[in-house]
């Protein structure tokens, strides 16, 4: 622990009382020196007038002598006293004025961790950021950033005042960002811009949930800027942890009798990802329980030796009758080192129907496949209207959720706006391209709609029929259907395809066995758009067995499901990602709290913590459901790598590390310091040896010899 004591030359000491000792220690060589000067009585004898001659002589060169001499002694016992007292380089005296210091400190969900001692990451993190402030000169202006919001307090040099505001800190279900935090303080440094010194201090519990997903290089620091960080935690405490719940569908078609006829079994089913951090990654088991309202669902999982992570889904307790949103929430037991990331919220809403027109004019003796293929029941809840593509009008458009057009071709160019009015009021097309490609709708088509593909005129005939298979962009979308797509994928085959060329931002939902696109989607281009999901063949007999296979109708229902739950309102919110605002205001179900607003941008607001949240309209629209969750992955426990803390900054020294023993970081040059010192030490005592024999034999040696 460094001692304050007052400033010689730029120096600070670690035992300030043993240059005390050297500098009293310069009185021994003075005394002798004083005693050898003293007066003694003149004895005058025959031949004294020829001594006294000699020594006028050689008077003044005696006295530089002795000079040096005394010099020397008196220097040894100082050295011998700075070096005991280690001293440090004050880089307040270098820099000319106080160093500016930023404090670091991680408050994110991470910090409600509990480690082996009972403690928090937060708490230990307080812990040395106050033996940090033990070892800061007074009049050292200090600023505190928060590692989840990166908001700034100060600069103030009243260490009260900064002691206050560091005990007070709470932990913060807003995700942490290390680099970002680094980034901000760097920002702060820059904008002084006046060659003062300054230093960052970093105080967090180096967990894996504090590192963001974004940006990895480094924030460039020069020399000027010292960099120190408490102690990073190796533990990794067990936690177990929700990543994320995704509803397949998000929402439920309502039964008026509650028979469930109708129903989609895959509705009121959602996918949950379960993660665990720790030492040791045991065989155990874990219980999931769903609640939702007056009803309840659960699931009990096991978890093989080593496993890290789970992905399964699990039953939602609807009520199949309410015509109203329903709000659930999902817990993993038991309970662990950190019970804030083992709840979950979503929501799901209530639809009585879905409203779809094709726009077909089917030939003679065709099937009617598209109809059955949506709707085998002949379901209340699936309103199907068809009409010729040539008569379409903006009535015809109006509250319906999905067209599928069997004949692009046929649609006048007029029409064009129609479909591109329904696209950007949030509702999807369903495209087939015509049986015959003796049309010219191609080029219409692609000047017209805004999607990430090319139609082209040809087709590809392959010689043999081949199959289709599953790509990544496939979970997306038929999410509901995964495990048993497979299965149905296996027996259709397909005998020619038109030629489609994706761009970036094309969805490939199911390609051919060859490689080429079977089945792409666009995503929505911006907030309340739709979505254009086409085919590269016609569903005729003369291009794929499709129709007549049983893939035909779960594809065709789970993509109109899909298209519905992906252009509805978005609902499901990470916290501290902004939101824009719908008229109306938000209020939390548990609690009386708001969400915050975004001064800069009053159009949009900040979830600041889980949970369900009511939007109360303020027209005549019902009120509506928002679920608030952890950003995923926030949570996690595991430690970070030390390669990870070096590549934060790119810095000529890096991190020094505060140490409980000595937590100042100029203590890093005190070694170097002491061995200067001990070595001028050395070399003055030889000197002062080799001095004083010469200067003595000069004085009394015979001058004839």
């Amino acid at each position: 622990m460094v001692v304050e004591s007052p400033h010689i030359i730029g120096l600070v000491f670690i035992t300030p009382w043993m240059a005390l000792l050297g500098i009293a220690g310069i009185l021994i060589p003075l005394a002798i020196h004083l005693l050898f000067r003293r007066r003694r009585t003149t004895m005058e004898w025959a031949a004294m007038h020829l001594v006294q001659q000699a020594w006028a002589s050689r008077k003044s060169r005696v006295r530089i002598e002795q000079m040096l001499l005394l010099i020397s002694r008196c220097l040894i016992p100082l050295l011998l006293g700075l070096a005991l007292a280690q001293p440090l380089f004050d880089s307040n005296w270098f820099s000319g004025g106080p160093v500016n210091r930023y404090i670091i400190i991680e408050d994110g969900i991470t910090s409600m961790t509990r480690t082996d001692s009972g403690r928090t990451d937060l708490e230990n993190a307080k812990d040395s950021v106050l033996r940090y402030l033990e070892t800061v000169p007074a009049g050292d202006p200090i600023t505190v950033i928060t590692m989840s919001d990166n908001t700034t307090t100060g600069p103030t040099t009243n260490p009260e005042t900064i002691r206050r505001i560091i005990s007070g800190i709470e932990s913060s279900h807003l995700p942490s960002d290390l680099r970002t935090s680094v980034s901000v303080a760097s920002d702060l440094i820059e904008a002084l811009d006046d060659g003062s010194r300054s230093e960052i201090m970093l105080a967090t519990g180096y967990r894996r949930g504090s590192l963001s997903d974004g940006r990895r290089d480094p924030v460039v620091l020069d020399g000027s800027v010292d960099l120190v960080r408490n102690t990073r935690q190796t533990s990794a405490p067990d936690n177990l942890r929700i990543v994320d719940v995704v509803p397949n569908r998000s929402f439920v078609l309502a039964d008026a009798d509650g028979s469930e006829r109708l129903r989609n079994a895959h509705s009121s089913t959602a996918t949950i990802t379960i993660a665990r951090d720790g030492p040791e990654y045991p065989q155990t088991s874990t219980s999931i329980l769903v609640r939702g309202g007056t009803r309840e669902s659960n699931r009990n999982i096991e978890w093989s030796e080593g496993r890290r992570t789970i992905v399964t889904t699990i039953d939602l307790p609807v009520d199949r009758t309410s015509d109203a949103d329903e709000a659930f929430g999902v817990e993993i037991l038991p309970t662990d080192s950190l019970p804030e990331d083992n709840l979950w919220y979503l929501n799901m809403g209530s639809v009585d129907g879905i409203d779809m027109l094709i726009l077909d004019r089917p030939a003679p003796g065709s099937t009617s496949w598209i109809p059955y293929a949506l709707d085998p029941m002949s379901s209340d809840t699936m309103s199907l209207r068809t009409i010729d593509p040539v008569s379409l009008i903006e009535s015809d458009i109006r509250g319906t959720d999905i067209i599928i057009v069997v004949r692009p071709d046929l649609v006048p160019s007029d029409s064009m706006r129609h479909l591109i009015t329904h696209l950007e009021s949030g509702g999807s097309i369903i495209i087939a391209p015509p049986a015959s490609m003796n049309h010219g709708w191609v080029d219409s088509w692609n000047s017209e709609l805004d999607v990430p593909w090319e139609w082209d005129q040809q087709v590809r005939i392959h010689d043999r029929p081949t199959g289709l298979s599953i790509t990544d962009d496939m979970v997306d979308h038929l999410r509901s259907i995964g495990t048993e797509l497979e299965t149905l994928l296996t027996p259709v085959a397909v005998e020619r395809i038109q030629i489609i060329t994706p761009r970036d931002g094309c969805e490939t939902i199911l390609g051919t066995t060859n490689g080429d696109p079977f089945l792409i989607a666009s995503p929505p281009s911006r907030s309340g758009s739709g979505s254009v999901i086409a085919f590269a063949s016609p569903m005729n007999t003369d291009w794929t067995d499709l129709p007549t296979r049983p893939l035909m109708v779960p594809l065709f229902q789970e993509l109109i499901r899909d298209a519905v739950s992906r252009n509805g309102t978005t609902s499901q919110h990470t916290i501290g990602v902004p939101v824009e605002s719908t008229p109306g205001r938000f209020e939390s179900m548990r609690s009386t709290r708001l969400p915050i607003i975004d001064f800069l941008n009053p159009e949009t607001v900040v979830f600041d913590t889980p949970g369900h949240w009511i939007l109360r309209e303020d027209g005549s629209n019902p009120d509506r459901i928002h679920s608030s969750n952890i950003a995923p992955g926030s949570s996690s426990t595991s430690p970070i790598d030390d390669i990870e803390i070096r590549a934060l900054v790119d810095h000529p020294v890096g991190w020094i590390e505060l140490d409980s023993d000595r937590p100042d970081s100029t203590v890093v040059n005190s070694a170097s310091v002491t061995r200067y010192i001990i070595l001028i030490l050395l070399v003055l005592a030889v000197g002062e040896t080799v001095l004083s024999r010469l200067f003595t034999h000069s004085r009394y040696r015979n001058p004839g010899a």
